[in-house]
């Protein structure tokens, strides 16, 4: 959806699971995404290289979260739950339940 202003498709994965989890690793994020792990960790080291992202040790793992030194945090976050919820209206109007069926009306199904 914002490809073109976050510059990738594997960028704004990255940005949005961060969003909605609080934190993230590499394999993590790969794996919920269908991304090659690869393509995640490049994008993370960016984002971090650009203040966007803190990385902290766990153990062996890498975990990524936003930095709270970057000046345009909040404007970032408000955004990235604009595409959050634009993402599920979405996913709302092609689950079939779009709304409910009117009480009375006979269900009519195709044979």
């Amino acid at each position: 959806m914002l490809e073109s202003l976050f510059g990738s498709r594997v960028r704004e994965l990255v940005l949005l699971h961060i969003h909605e989890n609080g934190s993230g690793y590499s394999r993590e994020i790969a794996r919920l995404s269908g991304v090659p792990q690869d393509s995640v960790h490049k994008q993370l080291r960016r984002l971090e290289s650009a203040g966007v992202l803190r990385s902290r040790e766990v153990g062996r793992t890498v975990v990524y979260s936003f930095s709270e030194g970057f000046p345009l945090l909040r404007e970032l976050g408000l955004l990235l739950e604009g595409v959050r919820r634009h993402k599920n209206r979405k996913i709302g109007e092609f689950s079939g339940k779009t709304r409910r069926r009117r009480s009375g009306n006979a269900i009519v199904r195709k044979s």
